[in-house]
């Protein structure tokens, strides 16, 4: 009778991954280990077809599962991990969820069939209870935390990001600020309205009831417009936009109504696209660490694949505001449109 790889692991002293590797993907590990992995191995029954028939449980591919490729972020994290992957030799397979945890799981129930080497993924709400499919393999996390799953994340500091956004619209005096947020149930949303309303109460916070990139581009543009119609004195001078669509949108609005930016309204965006920088008046912008974040997961999991079994380890990467023309001084115009 032949052993199970939890109980080789604990004869050898080893954990259970490092034995699982071994058998799958030798070559990624230590070759003293993998040598005393593979004998004891074939000593305890494991050898012959099964150890070659193991050899071939893990491809070359790295799986990229990210939130919406309608949004410039995430094609900029698929391109910074896959830099890293073709550099180790390891070929990125590229999924994306649309922040839908259905999706999510059925793209990882398919992907079992690919035997893939790691994941970087932007994980869902749901993410912990669609692990359970992963099967040892090895996994970071990018942009949101993860609950009720230990793995290595790289996050970006979005209450850093929100205070840099709100302090540079306080200096130049605004006082009525409002927050434009999507749906809370996606973590970088949570965070940033969170963090808005804990670093300034009298903020007012907006929610868009949205996930997707069109959604929140239309809520956007919807709220602008009801922001509008308030009454002067209650209309806020500036918005801070917490994602790429929620800007778009909110530009979009201001400029079917007339609404001069940044002389009627001022506006800052959390996440610097590159479209922003030309805009015909350029937008100020809390610019996230994208490609560092992305080179960051990639290079720690290609330290897991090769047998790193440190503890898991939380990385987190600074945002910098970019001030431009989107954000003046309030009442600069005497304009009655907004």
């Amino acid at each position: 009778m032949t052993v199970n790889v939890s109980e080789l692991a604990r004869n050898l002293g080893l954990s259970a991954s490092t034995v699982s590797r071994a058998l799958r993907h030798p070559e990624l590990v230590a070759k003293e280990t993998r040598e005393r992995i593979l004998e004891a191995a074939r000593d305890a029954g494991m050898g012959g077809e099964s150890l070659t028939e193991g050899r071939r449980l893990r491809s070359g591919l790295i799986g990229v599962l990210v939130a919406d490729l309608h949004n410039a972020f995430s094609g900029e994290i698929v391109a910074a991990v896959s830099e890293v992957a073709y550099a180790h030799d390891f070929i990125p397979v590229v999924g994306c969820t649309y922040e839908r945890a259905g999706e999510e799981s059925h793209i990882l129930r398919q992907w079992r069939n690919l035997k893939l080497a790691g994941l970087v993924v932007m994980p869902t709400a749901h993410f912990a209870k669609n692990a359970e499919l992963l099967e040892e393999l090895p996994v970071i996390a990018v942009d949101r935390d993860v609950t009720g799953f230990e793995c290595d994340r790289v996050l970006d500091d979005n209450a850093e990001g929100m205070r840099l956004a709100i302090d540079h619209l306080r200096e130049l005096g605004h006082e009525r600020i409002a927050v434009l947020a999507g749906s809370r149930t996606v973590y970088t949303f949570k965070e940033r309205a969170a963090a808005a309303a804990a670093y300034a109460p009298d903020l007012e916070i907006i929610e868009v009831n949205a996930v997707a990139y069109e959604e929140l581009y239309m809520g956007a543009f919807e709220q602008v417009n009801i922001l509008s119609l308030r009454d002067s004195r209650r209309r806020p001078t500036a918005i801070i936009a917490t994602n790429n669509a929620l800007s778009a949108g909110t530009l979009y609005a201001a400029n079917l109504r007339g609404i001069r930016i940044p002389d009627d309204l001022s506006m800052v965006a959390f996440g610097d696209s590159q479209w922003m920088r030309f805009y015909p008046v350029p937008v100020t912008a809390v610019r996230q660490p994208v490609t560092a974040m992305g080179t960051a997961a990639a290079q720690k999991l290609i330290t897991r694949i090769k047998g790193d079994e440190s503890p898991f380890t939380l990385e987190v990467l600074h945002p910098m505001l970019m001030p431009r023309s989107s954000s003046g001084v309030p009442g600069a115009s005497s304009s009655a449109s907004y």
